[in-house]
């Protein structure tokens, strides 16, 4: 082995670190994890907030959905702990692969839980004003829950390019994920210019993907962890 290729293996896993040690199963476990939460929290949240879309509903039957609000706060709340989460257990390994981007996608995903806080805060405020106001407070929720799913679309273009070439994943789980993402940025942007309609055929198509492979994701670093063998394949060749 070169010393320069030493150098390269050492940058990777750290010195006195062991490959097992920087992409241990229990992190691995703990990513999965919070990919499920996020996205489970964020459909939960997005069903139980469906039948408060109509004005009608809110004009006169707020406060019987008062509880349904709460519980659908908590979990975009949930969501946006759980996404902030992802990045941060991921970046000292993601570091040791590509610092820069890796800081990026630490970066992005903060500013989605930042982002995702206030859009639950507009949730929040339901509880607390007139009926009368609801539509406006419900509008801003929408929109800024728009703007998370852009920020999130955002961070696979960082996340998912490294997980295929340092081959952390599968590579099919890799391009899959990138894939995904770029699909629903073309539905959030879709979205913003309103050409299509939230929640509608072309929405669901387009955002399906990413969540699919976000479960999938999900299971293989749950069951497998991370494989860091490509960086000792490196050195034998």
């Amino acid at each position: 082995m070169s010393d320069t290729q030493s150098d390269h293996v050492e940058s990777i896993v750290g010195p006195g670190d062991s490959a097992t040690e920087v992409g241990s199963l229990a992190v691995a476990r703990l990513v999965g994890a919070l990919f499920i939460a996020a996205t489970a929290a964020t459909m939960i949240s997005q069903i139980m907030m469906e039948p408060l879309t109509a004005e009608t509903i809110l004009a006169s039957e707020l406060e019987r959905h008062r509880q349904t609000i709460a519980f659908a706060t908590v979990f975009e709340i949930i969501n946006a702990l759980a996404s902030a989460g992802i990045a941060i257990a991921l970046y000292p390994l993601l570091r040791r692969c590509a610092e820069v981007p890796a800081t990026g996608y630490l970066g992005i995903r903060l500013i989605e839980g930042a982002v995702g806080v206030c859009a639950a805060i507009g949730l929040i405020m339901l509880l607390h004003v007139e009926a009368s106001l609801a539509q406006v407070f419900l509008s801003m929720h929408d929109w800024l829950f728009l703007y998370v799913l852009i920020v999130f679309s955002v961070g696979t273009f960082l996340l998912y390019p490294m997980l295929f070439k340092f081959g952390l994943v599968p590579k099919v789980l890799a391009a899959w994920g990138l894939i995904g993402g770029a699909m629903l940025l073309l539905s959030c942007i879709s979205l913003l210019f309103g050409w299509i309609e939230m929640g509608g055929t072309t929405d669901l198509v387009l955002s399906l993907p990413i969540w699919i492979n976000e479960m999938a994701l999900a299971t293989w670093l749950i069951i497998r962890g991370f494989d860091l063998s490509h960086f000792v394949n490196e050195i034998d060749v």
